[in-house]
């Protein structure tokens, strides 16, 4: 049996406050923006890094067909694919990635090429969530202000959600390969 190093528990440590000190301030700006849908896309994220740490391999990959779950396992496969070619980066890298994503690609760094087509699956489902939530607030607020409150609003509402998503679901999904 391997013995753990000293390192092992701190880093665990450190992840798992990292994690919880994540998902709080997420929850409390999903609940007061009323951003449920965010909440249970992170919720099936964590179902699915769940499910994948408690079966097998062979049973990941036939319960990657199921619609909802599966995607998350998908997630999870392409990043620890990506992972053993890449070193993963610091904590830091991750908790900024909004920024640190954009700034690493216009730098044309090698791995943030594979690292984005690995978050492609989560990307996709937040675009998908930006669409949905950004037709839906235009058609409530555009009836009610006039045209330039209402594009500003759903702006800053668009913003919200790309950077309550990016800076929760991709730590927590890296955090947890």
């Amino acid at each position: 049996m391997k013995r753990l190093k000293i390192k092992d528990p701190l880093r665990i440590l450190i992840t798992y406050a990292t994690m919880i000190s994540i998902s709080i301030p997420f929850v409390f700006l999903s609940l007061s923006l009323g951003k449920f849908e965010i909440l249970i896309l992170a919720f099936i994220l964590l179902i699915a890094a769940n499910i994948r740490n408690q079966v097998s391999v062979e049973r990941r990959f036939q319960l990657e067909c199921i619609p909802v779950i599966g995607e998350g396992l998908e997630v999870f496969r392409s990043l620890e694919e990506h992972y053993t070619k890449f070193v993963p980066k610091s904590i830091a890298y991750y908790l900024l990635y909004p920024v640190t994503s954009i700034i690493s690609f216009l730098l044309k760094k090698p791995f943030i090429k594979d690292e984005l087509s690995a978050h492609f699956s989560l990307i996709r489902w937040m675009i998908l969530l930006l669409i949905i939530e950004g037709s839906t607030s235009y058609f409530k607020i555009f009836s009610h202000t006039d045209t330039l409150i209402s594009y500003s609003w759903i702006y800053i509402e668009l913003l919200c959600i790309y950077f309550l998503s990016n800076l929760f679901m991709i730590p927590i999904s890296s955090l947890t390969i």
